[in-house]
């Protein structure tokens, strides 16, 4: 709300549990230069993003990737075409369309009962990840979120049989 009433052209959001990871100064560099060179080509970007299992990214350059259905807000910018979009978000409401719904309760009942989820934690993620919004990312990705959702490490341990690392996996 304050960067579209400053009139800012963009603002970069931090969580407080987002940590750069060294050595890519060059991959933020390229991807800075990217947003300025094509600022009407993007709504939100992304520093650090999961993406779901079966989704993809395409490239748009060697450092900036097209995410679909990229996951986590940890560390973004918005650019001032989200602004209207991004204030209107009701987030008490679950933004997933109904087949993610239903297939979530087939795969994990009672997930959405943990008050992670219940309390709405994590919906501006969810509200982004199916939004009609340009979403763009560095690749590869500089800054990691060092607290994840419940469950995060058991699941990927569980699903791959290694140990999770938020530094290394993928």
């Amino acid at each position: 709300r304050e960067a579209q009433g400053r009139g800012l052209r963009r603002v970069f959001v931090f969580e407080d549990d987002a940590e750069f990871i060294g050595g890519g100064e060059h991959v933020i560099a390229e991807a800075l230069r990217w947003i300025q060179r094509h600022p009407d080509g993007w709504d939100v970007f992304y520093l650090g993003f999961m993406t779901p299992f079966l989704t993809r990214c395409s490239y748009v350059t060697r450092t900036v990737v097209r995410a679909h259905r990229p996951f986590l807000a940890h560390a973004l910018a918005y650019n001032r075409s989200a602004y209207a979009d991004l204030l209107g978000i009701d987030l008490r409401g679950d933004h997933r369309p109904a087949f993610f719904r239903a297939a979530e309760r087939l795969v994990t009942p009672g997930r959405r009962e943990t008050p992670y989820h219940r309390d709405g934690v994590g919906s501006i993620d969810s509200w982004l990840s199916f939004s009609r919004l340009r979403r763009l990312a560095a690749h590869p990705m500089q800054v990691v979120q060092t607290a994840m959702p419940p469950g995060t490490e058991d699941g990927w341990q569980r699903r791959t049989g290694l140990r999770y690392d938020v530094y290394r996996t993928p």
